[in-house]
């Protein structure tokens, strides 16, 4: 369970890498990295912290120190949001014009999206 912890951290930090502008690249550099990761690897890693949710899902620790379950289930819950969260358009480098409750996603996530088990 370690191991899958750690991968589930380095999933974060990938998603949350390719979603921010690099210092000394081109916003045109940035979007073409990104769309690429979009497209090839965002849905698979948003499945991953779906499943993830699912198997760790049920289970709560009650002795009040987070065992491994707790923090993979903490790890995919924030993998979820950062995923939803990515700049899939390329308009969110402006964080004030930012609405709340709304999400673009790709039409490849439809299904996903109005599946009933993923919001359960």
């Amino acid at each position: 369970l370690e191991h899958y912890l750690l991968g589930m951290r380095i999933l974060n930090q990938l998603v949350a890498e390719v979603n921010q502008p690099l210092p000394g690249r081109t916003l045109t550099q940035h979007r073409k990295c990104a769309v690429s990761f979009r497209d090839i690897g965002l849905l698979p890693i948003f499945n991953t912290a779906l499943s993830s949710l699912r198997e760790f899902g049920p289970t709560t620790n009650m002795a009040g120190s987070m065992g491994t379950g707790e923090r993979i289930k903490e790890q995919a819950i924030t993998l979820a949001l950062k995923c939803l969260c990515f700049d899939f358009v390329g308009t969110s480098l402006d964080e004030s014009n930012e609405d709340l409750g709304t999400i673009q996603v790709p039409s490849a996530w439809r299904p996903i999206m109005e599946d009933p088990a993923t919001m359960q």
